[in-house]
């Protein structure tokens, strides 16, 4: 059986690959965006775009909505027939990846609190306490 530091390992190794995971599906779907951007602009249809590229439309689409990830060989032929430079596909892409509104929800602490809210059995009980917390929360924003 792991040791709790092992388990606290773990745990934080998992909570960064979430978000490792997550900041890969904006990229994807920033690229995908980008690309669908261009191809309009162009006037191209997915259907013309997939023969060049030596697959299906279904593909196509599946690349513009962030379904399926573009490798790097794919990215060099999309910029050729679409004309722009691979900065093009991360333009703007930092703004989307900042930090997110509001708080990290798989903060070890914040999750340790809300397991010991709700391990409160009485709703009045849980009610004084956030009412309480709040109070603080103001008091110390001033």
């Amino acid at each position: 059986m792991p040791t709790a530091p092992a388990a606290e390992k773990r745990r934080h190794i998992s909570e960064d690959d979430a978000t490792m995971r997550a900041n890969a599906e904006r990229v994807d779907n920033h690229v995908g965006s980008m690309f669908r951007t261009r191809r309009q602009e162009l006037g191209l249809s997915q259907t013309a775009v997939a023969d060049r590229l030596g697959v299906t439309f279904q593909q196509v689409q599946k690349y513009e909505r962030g379904m399926n990830r573009i490798s790097a060989s794919r990215l060099h032929d999309l910029c050729e027939i679409l004309g722009v430079p691979v900065e093009y596909f991360f333009d703007g892409l930092d703004a989307e990846i900042g930090e997110p509104d509001g708080p990290d929800l798989n903060d070890p602490e914040l999750v340790e609190l809300v397991n010991a809210y709700m391990g409160i059995p009485r709703q009045m009980t849980r009610a004084r306490l956030s009412a309480m917390l709040r109070s603080v929360a103001r008091w110390a924003n001033d």
